[in-house]
């Protein structure tokens, strides 16, 4: 079956490493929950390198992954859709081959072909998204009173300049007029 993705950061390069990503999901067809689209949000987790004994809390996080994962490449949190993975990090290629292996094994899909999406596609699909949308628009709504109100301040400062201008031509024309009025005097 042909499947969506997304991945929700940008990579620079595929073959850039990292330790985890997002990848949204979604069968190309789509998926409905009622009248809703609905995707998977799938986090992969790469094991990592060993932390430094003296980074208690880290080693034994990295302790309780390794007992998690026991012989196993990889461990699924049903619940949760996240993937640990014994490896220290993951580039691109990786990253959906691990996708590729979570559908198969969620799904029991063994036709997989992944396709490319956009964030347009996922929008409104699964709850990190929705939360990313609603951050989005908050930042957006932000830069527009940001914005706004620079404008205003710029508008502002423009009035009281050619109010100044306007200023300054009056007392120039009426020392003028003062000049006038002295050599008809005279």
């Amino acid at each position: 079956m042909e499947w969506k993705y997304y991945i929700v950061h940008t990579w620079k390069k595929p073959s850039d490493r990292h330790v985890w990503e997002d990848v949204y999901l979604m069968p190309i067809k789509g998926w409905k929950q009622g009248e809703k689209k609905v995707s998977v949000w799938l986090t992969v987790d790469a094991l990592g390198k060993p932390p430094p004994e003296e980074e208690l809390d880290e080693l034994k996080e990295y302790q309780e992954d390794l007992e998690k994962l026991g012989k196993r490449e990889y461990v699924i949190d049903r619940k949760t859709c996240d993937m640990l993975v014994r490896t220290v990090d993951f580039n691109m290629e990786e990253l959906l081959n691990y996708a590729k292996t979570f559908i198969e094994e969620i799904f029991n899909d063994h036709e997989i072909v992944l396709v490319e999406g956009t964030f347009d596609d996922f929008r409104g699909t699964n709850e990190n998204i929705i939360f990313l949308e609603e951050l989005f628009n908050t930042i957006v709504q932000a830069e527009r009173k940001r914005l706004l109100k620079e404008l205003v301040n710029i508008l502002a400062q423009a009035v009281r300049n050619r109010m100044q201008e306007s200023s300054d031509e009056n007392k120039s024309s009426k020392g003028r007029s003062q000049r006038r009025r002295r050599k008809e005097k005279e």
